[in-house]
């Protein structure tokens, strides 16, 4: 087997190992390094790689992260799983989506047009490329925000070429949520950055199979337990451990095949009613929402654009929870039914 060494850690067959990365200074002098988790089977077999909270905020993929790392036993395993709970430490320590320091997004192609000598994201972004870089698989693990229902995201008009697009189509299966392609969206908001500069984009453009999970409840750990299913079930499939997959917590995949449509907007100033709930199929002209004024006059119903579903009433001002919404606010997501 060839060696894996991170940091100052030689990986060694058949155990875990704990490690942290790099030392970026502070202004008031103090440091930040990015933990690190491995665990390495006794026998060849793929490398997969997992981040959590690369948006500091969503740390429900934190927990996912040590929950996994917790159950598996790498003496029953082959190949190796290269683990960072909080991809964005920065981020993670003052509870914000973006980096504090330089409000960029860490959800970006950093990790392989890797700039040591640039702002902190940036900095922290070469200080995990080699690892994203030494990955045969990638899953990127976030959270929304209530109400939602879990789903993953597979940027397939992204993949170098078939291969890397049928892998990823596989790694979406057997995680359990329901997969959506992201590609080529009708409405994406400009505030969410761009759909295909995201890590996982990016490393289906370099041949790296690659999902971004999105669990619920974001801001806790309380769905731990279906990111460390899920991964495990992944792992089952690409043969790095034994056993059957394991059935998903509620709610469920939903059936068919779907693709990102994009977000669903309101011209309308006033109080976001959801007339469905997030994960409920829907025929394209449905009524999915309204917004009425503060004496409940009812000043615009939205519609839905096609056969699909909503993952996720985001409100207004994504985070920030208030469904008192601005005039020309998105309300939420919406994935198209293609199949």
């Amino acid at each position: 087997m060839k060696p894996i060494k991170i940091g100052e850690i030689n990986a060694e067959p058949g155990k875990k190992c704990r490690t942290s990365l790099g030392a970026i200074r502070t202004p008031s002098g103090s440091e930040l390094s990015i933990p690190c988790m491995i665990a390495r089977g006794v026998e060849d077999g793929p490398t997969l790689v997992l981040s959590g909270a690369t948006h500091g905020d969503e740390i429900a993929g934190t927990g996912a992260i040590i929950r996994l790392m917790q159950a598996l036993d790498p003496s029953k395993m082959k190949g190796s799983v290269i683990a960072l709970p909080a991809a964005n430490v920065a981020a993670f320590d003052q509870g914000a989506y973006f980096t504090p320091q330089d409000s960029r997004n860490m959800a970006s192609g950093i990790y392989w047009a890797t700039d040591p000598k640039s702002t902190m994201t940036a900095r922290m972004g070469a200080l995990l490329g080699p690892l994203y870089q030494m990955a045969d698989y990638y899953i990127d693990i976030h959270g929304n925000h209530e109400p939602c229902v879990p789903m993953s995201m597979m940027n397939l008009s992204s993949a170098r070429d078939l291969a890397v697009r049928e892998k990823t189509i596989a790694l979406a299966d057997a995680f359990g949520v329901t997969p959506v392609d992201m590609s080529d969206p009708v409405a994406h908001p400009d505030w969410v950055g761009s759909a295909d500069d995201y890590p996982v984009p990016t490393a289906m453009a370099n041949g790296v199979p690659a999902l971004m999970v999105e669990l619920m409840m974001s801001r806790t750990c309380m769905d731990a337990e279906r990111g460390r299913k899920g991964v495990m079930n992944v792992m089952r499939m690409l043969g790095m451990m034994e056993g059957s997959l394991e059935e998903q917590v509620s709610p469920k995949s939903l059936p068919g095949r779907y693709k990102y449509w994009g977000s669903l907007s309101s011209q309308a100033a006033g109080l976001l009613w959801p007339k469905i709930a997030p994960g409920e199929l829907v025929s394209k002209g449905e009524v999915v929402a309204e917004i009425t004024n503060l004496y409940g006059d009812v000043l615009e119903v939205v519609v839905s654009p096609a056969d699909g579903f909503i993952w996720a009433f985001t409100g207004a001002l994504y985070g920030s929870g208030t469904f008192a919404l601005p005039e020309g606010s998105d309300i939420g997501f919406f994935a198209e039914r293609v199949l």
